[in-house]
């Protein structure tokens, strides 16, 4: 445990200022022999968080069963009949994620490459992060962490659908994120509300409808599904989501009244006088 503890704790300052360099790089356009080599070191960055991603959920959290395997693959048909989680959500940690998780200053590494890994322009890392941050995350409730706490890594998920929204596995995953985030902690951290508010483009009466829906429903009303959550949820970012990669590039322009690359010269035709009909029957 404490080449663990030492490990968990080194490995994140490397990765945040490795990453950071790979997005200022991606905003450049590289021109010459070094680009080669630039994207060399970006694959072994981008490897190395993947690695990095499956030992943490291999040390952290007990493997799913086959049975929830078979779940996560049909989740998307099962979540509207039937409204339970995704059983990643329910993952129980293993004898190793128990120490990890009584190491405060282990644990709290963790969290934090767990909660970077959505921000960094990764759609497989972001959603590989996305689906075992909630299990891992969930076990710090019981120290009670304080609201700014909370409304921190909450905006970090936020943040990740501008950056990692562009896909729809990513969008979808992250969503699911949010919704558990918005549903566990909405009433005990008043925060989330606040930061919801704070998304460009948001309708705050549908706010309002999709908090009663989900908090305080009618009690003539069935219960909100999955799916609804999903899709309400959705609406209400929409501003923050990026644009899809096929839309990236696409503008609407209408140009109106514009002249004719060719001048066509037309003639103008004028009828000649009509025929005197006389003329046809006169004497030869």
């Amino acid at each position: 445990m404490p080449i663990l503890r030492r490990f968990f704790i080194n490995i994140f300052p490397r990765f945040l200022r490795d990453w950071t360099n790979l997005k200022e790089r991606l905003k450049e356009k590289h021109i010459g022999e070094e680009m080669e080599e630039e994207l060399t070191e970006d694959l072994f960055l981008r490897r190395n968080t993947k690695d990095i991603l499956i030992i943490i959920e291999g040390m952290m959290l007990q493997p799913l069963k086959p049975s929830q395997f078979k779940d996560e693959l049909v989740a998307q048909v099962v979540s509207d009949f039937n409204p339970v989680k995704q059983s990643h959500a329910e993952r129980e940690p293993k004898p190793t994620g128990e120490l990890i998780i009584a190491d405060d200053e282990m644990y709290q590494s963790v969290l934090l490459i767990l909660f970077n890994c959505v921000l960094w322009p990764d759609t497989t890392n972001c959603c590989r992060a996305a689906l075992i941050t909630w299990p891992v995350f969930k076990y710090s409730l019981e120290r009670n962490p304080g609201p700014e706490a909370v409304g921190t890594l909450f905006t970090q998920v936020i943040r990740g659908l501008q950056v990692n929204g562009s896909e729809e596995n990513g969008v979808s995953t992250l969503i699911n994120l949010v919704v558990l985030f918005y549903e566990k902690l909405r009433i005990h951290y008043p925060i989330l509300r606040d930061i919801m508010l704070q998304v460009p483009e948001i309708d705050v009466k549908v706010l309002d409808l999709f908090e009663r829906s989900m908090f305080a429903p009618d009690p003539d009303d069935e219960p909100m599904l999955c799916k609804s959550k999903r899709d309400g949820m959705k609406v209400l970012l929409k501003g923050v989501i990026a644009r899809p990669v096929s839309m990236l590039y696409q503008q609407k322009s209408k140009f109106l009244d514009l002249p004719p690359v060719i001048k066509v010269k037309k003639e103008q035709y004028t009828p000649s006088s009509p025929p005197n009909l006389a003329t046809f029957f006169a004497d030869a």
